[in-house]
């Protein structure tokens, strides 16, 4: 059962390494070893030369996928920031619109607040449209 075991640990180690094993045979027992036998007398082992791996194609695939993945991630971030961009646009002209409508109330109360006897209901109509205006461009 020894045997075995320390053929596949020389084998395993040869190819790990890539050594010449030797076999040596002393008082009819074999050994194995990297260095060549004491005696003179014994055989090299061939070890095959460990399969190549080919990790540079599957490396090659990942680094493209990594870059799609990159560029599409910039498209997304590049689209996010412009729909960020025309909301903060609509959200600017909203707050121009409301500004205005609650500037023309305010103009029309005083208005109606001022207004003669002759003007009055006018200026109240007046103030009532703005007040509407104003609750329309001035959601909360």
């Amino acid at each position: 059962m020894r045997l075995p075991a320390i053929i596949l640990l020389c084998a395993t180690t040869a190819a790990a390494s890539a050594h010449t094993v030797y076999k040596c045979t002393a008082d009819g027992k074999p050994s194995y070893s990297d260095t060549p036998c004491k005696s003179g007398a014994g055989t090299v082992i061939a070890v095959p030369a460990a399969p190549a791996s080919d990790h540079s194609a599957e490396l090659l695939k990942e680094q493209g996928l990594s870059e799609k993945l990159g560029r599409e991630r910039q498209k997304r971030e590049a689209q996010d920031d412009r729909e960020r961009q025309r909301a903060a646009k609509a959200d600017d002209a909203q707050r121009k619109k409301c500004d205005k409508a609650r500037l023309k109330l305010k103009w029309a109360q005083d208005d109606a607040k001022n207004a003669s006897l002759k003007t009055t209901e006018q200026a109240h109509t007046k103030a009532s449209r703005a007040a509407d205006t104003a609750a329309l461009e001035c959601p909360k």
